[in-house]
């Protein structure tokens, strides 16, 4: 990530999950954010990544749907959309988590 003092343990994690579902994706959003809001992929990874995805009280359907509109609020782009759609419909709920 592009700021200026070391990511928050939530960014840390929430960054590792997006890559996990849509690899290097996490990169096109820190060099579109870099200079114009590096806050916002912050709180891109450590809000909807970290806190929403990695939620075990939602169900993983529930998880990519939050996702996928709240990545789409702040302009995360189509690639973690595409991402979150394959999750609803390819993986099982077991392999959540």
């Amino acid at each position: 990530m592009t700021l200026t003092h070391a990511p928050s343990t939530a960014a840390t994690i929430g960054r590792k999950a997006m890559n996990e579902a849509a690899p290097r994706v996490p990169d096109l959003v820190d060099a579109s954010l870099a200079t114009l809001s590096p806050n916002t992929a912050r709180r891109i990874y450590e809000q909807i990544w970290c806190d929403i995805y990695q939620d075990p009280s939602l169900s993983l359907r529930d998880r990519a749907l939050a996702t996928i509109a709240a990545d789409d609020s702040v302009g995360a782009g189509l690639d973690t959309s595409r991402c979150g759609i394959h999750h609803v419909f390819h993986r099982t709920e077991g392999a959540s988590s």
